[in-house]
């Protein structure tokens, strides 16, 4: 799995589990191993990162979605 992939799954679990006020950037450099400077190559911010989860999430949805109607 790619760096930036681990980084985008261990913050969606923080931040369901803690919410986005209590997680910080250094908490999911923690849960991911790597240094808060990798987390912030990919993600300039916290509300980008928080942003490309939602991204993620839709997509995931309208994936499911379309699959669920092609197989009616």
């Amino acid at each position: 799995m790619k760096k930036k992939d681990m980084i985008l799954r261990a913050a969606t679990v923080l931040f369901a589990e803690k919410g986005y006020r209590d997680t910080s950037m250094a908490a999911v450099a923690q849960a991911t191993g790597v240094a808060q400077g990798t987390i912030f190559y990919h993600y300039d911010t916290k509300e980008k990162l928080f942003l490309a989860i939602l991204r993620d999430f839709k997509e995931s949805l309208i994936q499911e979605f379309d699959r669920h109607v092609r197989d009616r």
